[in-house]
């Protein structure tokens, strides 16, 4: 017999966090209020370009976009939005979408932004394990990602965290002439009592 997928909302209760540099933030369910934030967030990590497909010049969103997410993982079990915060500032940004077909519920992806000045203080790894924690409650089994292989940090991040590489495109991104990376795929499987 089908799963059969819920209506349930997606809501991550907010939680203190002690990054691994002493400081701490917030991790939660990001909010529509928080649309603007979010949207700054994105600007400077295109601008800063690392770890980014699109160039910053293309980076073309506006903050009705991110509340149309926003909305839409509130009302959907296995959508999830997460920022991290830290006195109000956003400095992390976590967006997962699980297979909207019953077959393909099971298993999803994410995208990840931190703040480059917060880069390699544990806010993605904070990010990612409330992921991970939430996954099963809803009957996630396997979450999946691409980075661009010249996104050393990141790729040292999600192998500690258990994701194993999958599969590559190789000199899938082209940053000039003679200049290319790899897209890699990468994926995690998750223990749930659901199947």
């Amino acid at each position: 017999m089908p799963a059969t997928i819920g209506r349930v909302m997606a809501i991550h209760p907010a939680q203190t966090v002690l990054l691994k540099t002493d400081e701490i933030v917030t991790v939660r369910s990001a909010t529509p209020e928080d649309a603007d934030s979010i949207l700054e967030l994105a600007r400077v990590t295109h601008e800063d370009g690392e770890g980014a497909v699109s160039e910053a010049d293309e980076f073309t969103s506006n903050a009705d976009v991110f509340r149309r997410k926003i909305t839409a993982a509130t009302n959907h079990e296995r959508k999830l939005v997460l920022v991290a915060a830290r006195d109000d500032v956003i400095v992390g940004y976590l967006q997962f979408e699980a297979g909207m077909r019953r077959r393909l519920a099971h298993q999803g992806e994410f995208g990840l932004w931190v703040r480059p000045e917060w880069r390699s203080r544990g806010i993605g790894r904070v990010l990612l394990a409330a992921l991970i924690a939430w996954a099963p409650t809803v009957g996630v089994e396997r979450i999946g990602l691409t980075v661009i292989s010249t996104a050393s940090r990141a790729l040292g991040l999600y192998e500690s965290l258990g994701f194993r590489e999958e599969g590559r495109r190789v000199r899938q991104i082209k940053f000039a002439p003679d200049q290319y990376a790899d897209q890699i795929h990468m994926v995690r499987f998750i223990e749930t009592d659901a199947v």
